[in-house]
């Protein structure tokens, strides 16, 4: 898995990789100048998904790439929603563009909202109940802890 790596420091676009199955649209608000007031939009980046979902040629990438500006990136490089996509290995920013294959090589392949794959068909209980995909078994508190504690 990637680590941090936010240090797409240049001009012209930054090149942004991502194994999410779904895009991701990250928003920057401006707080409120007055009580009362509602927070101003400066700007909305989006960076597309579809890693592991078939297209309707049946291809199936992945990872996508989404080349956004400097600009652009430095409004969202700050977002905690966006350092959690970088840290948990979904998505790597650089400088250049490369090969997407060899950019997500390393990267997270499969982020928990993806769909089931045969792999999680393998490992189906045998009372019918719906298989969970192995990085939810994983995540060990919150919502999900208690679904799988319930089953």
């Amino acid at each position: 898995m990637a680590g941090k790596q936010i240090a797409a420091k240049s001009t012209g676009s930054v090149h942004v990789y991502s194994t999410l199955s779904t895009p991701q649209k990250f928003t920057v608000w401006e707080p409120p100048r007055m009580d009362g007031m509602l927070p101003t939009l400066i700007c909305e980046v989006l960076i597309k998904g579809g890693a592991g979902i078939a297209s309707k040629n049946l291809i199936t990438p992945q990872g996508v790439h989404t080349a956004i500006t400097q600009e652009e990136f430095d409004a969202i490089s700050t977002l905690a929603s966006f350092q959690k996509f970088v840290d948990d290995g979904y998505i790597r920013v650089e400088g250049k563009k490369y090969d997407i294959d060899r950019m997500v090589g390393d990267m997270n392949p499969r982020d928990p909202g993806g769909p089931l794959t045969p792999a999680d068909f393998e490992r189906e209980a045998k009372d019918g109940s719906t298989p969970v995909p192995v990085e939810l078994e994983k995540a060990g508190s919150g919502w999900v802890a208690n679904q799988l504690a319930n089953r």
